[in-house]
């Protein structure tokens, strides 16, 4: 299995942003995966910030980046996946936390699969959450084909009812693909809090969060 994250300085915000994430991260999300997924991975960090990063890294792509946000993901719905990772990949953001095995995650077959959205509320038209989608390279190329970096910012900023970038645009484009979420003991760290559920072995902090800076202590004992 291949496992993708992304590392990338964010040049879109006014002023320029402090880099929020770093190779230290990415060699974190290394080990816990080799703690916590038994099956063979490999995981490789596409990236513009190579320095420090233990794992295989392989240049950042210029698709959408103008575009702001995290549309320049999208290019990973294109084909062209299956020869630049390889035919079946996942790909996972870095503000995770593995707090038990994910076997069980990674070993689903479905062409594709991504997390469910239930970070804040309401958002009625946001199913999906980009934090963790797994995919056979190339089964939904509409994603990318159907993207207009001038046109299609602009409808999801006057969709009221979805959020997000790259995630946004992926439930535009797919009205029904099965989701990963809490019945996989997948979680948002906002609806948990201190507490990790028993049957946890995912949590996300998304949004501008960083699990680093967090104090819980199952954070602490199982971020590292």
């Amino acid at each position: 299995m291949k496992i993708i994250t992304f590392l990338w300085a964010k040049h879109d915000v006014k002023p320029p942003s402090v880099v929020k994430y770093g190779a230290e991260h990415v060699n974190i999300l290394q080990a816990m995966l080799a703690r916590h997924l038994r099956m063979s991975h490999e995981l490789i960090c596409i990236t513009d910030m190579p320095a420090g990063v233990a794992c295989r890294t392989l240049p950042l792509w210029d698709k959408f980046k103008s575009s702001g946000g995290c549309f320049n993901r999208l290019y990973m719905y294109h084909p062209d996946m299956r020869h630049f990772i390889g035919p079946r990949f996942a790909c996972i953001d870095l503000d995770v936390v593995l707090t038990g095995n994910v076997d069980h995650v990674f070993n689903r077959e479905e062409p594709i699969l991504i997390h469910e959205y239930r970070w804040k509320k309401p958002s009625p038209g946001q199913r999906y959450n980009g934090s963790l989608v797994m995919m056979d390279a190339g089964c939904h190329t509409e994603v990318y084909d159907k993207f207009d970096p001038r046109k299609s910012p602009r409808i999801l900023a006057r969709d009221r009812t979805r959020v997000g970038s790259d995630q946004a645009w992926v439930d535009y484009c797919l009205p029904d693909i099965p989701t990963l979420g809490e019945r996989d003991g997948i979680y948002e760290a906002a609806t948990i809090g201190d507490k990790l559920p028993a049957d946890a072995c995912m949590v996300f902090f998304s949004g501008r969060q960083d699990p680093s800076q967090r104090s819980h202590e199952w954070v602490r004992r199982h971020y590292y």
